[in-house]
């Protein structure tokens, strides 16, 4: 089962916590909604306690409906970032009715050829640098990481392999021409937010071509 970090009491509403690559408190900025909310950040491969461990999508949705599963969660929410984005729109075209609702915050589905091969690139070149403990605290304090967090990140970050970083970029989901939108253009890098049980049931017909996300530059984050 996945490594996770837990926030607020059992008895509260759930919310799973999916963060970007590599970023383990991509959502530190969130956590105060501990009051109110059970948070669930799990450890995605590259991250954390599973910092070593090569990005497979379908083999960790796998595991996250596991950890769900475990914990009793009852219609959780979930809201992901990037890397974390693309696995909440995969857990809710495999299990639509099992989450309360889903965000997905610059969610990394059908990138262009060009942006992969430039991004896993940059990913191999980069890979030394993980080893730079100073370098890895100073992006955590820019994107206003706790000190303690940014540690963390450091820590973990030398056990990421320069195998592990080019999977983020390769590994990713396709979806169809979303409806609606002219030319036929692909839903890329855009914010969503959409009922579970009530709304994504036709997110699983996205292997048929079609796909009710829209375009980057018209969809918005709504409350």
């Amino acid at each position: 089962m996945l490594h996770y970090d837990e926030y607020g009491r059992p008895g509260s509403p759930a919310l799973l916590l999916l963060h970007g690559a590599a970023a383990l408190d991509t959502f530190s900025q969130q956590y105060d909604l501990a009051e109110k909310y059970r948070l669930i950040v799990p450890h995605l491969p590259g991250a954390g306690e599973n910092a070593g461990r090569v990005y497979r999508p379908e083999e960790t949705v796998k595991e996250l409906l596991e950890l769900i599963s475990s914990l009793g969660l009852e219609k959780p929410a979930v809201m992901g970032h990037s890397l974390g984005a693309q696995l909440a729109v995969l857990l809710l075209c495999k299990a639509p009715d099992l989450f309360s609702c889903g965000i997905f915050l610059s969610a990394w589905v059908n990138p262009r050829k060009k942006t992969v091969a430039a991004y896993s690139r940059l990913a191999t070149l980069s890979s030394a640098a993980l080893k730079w403990g100073w370098l890895v605290r100073f992006q955590g304090r820019y994107w206003h990481f706790t000190p303690a967090q940014a540690q963390r990140m450091a820590a973990y970050s030398r056990n990421i392999t320069p195998r592990c970083l080019p999977f983020f970029f390769h590994q990713h989901p396709g979806f169809g021409p979303a409806p609606g939108i002219s030319g036929g253009a692909r839903p890329h890098a855009g914010n969503l937010r959409q009922p579970g049980s009530q709304g994504y049931a036709s997110l699983s017909d996205t292997a048929g071509g079609k796909s009710p996300l829209r375009d980057g530059s018209a969809a918005r984050l709504r409350p």
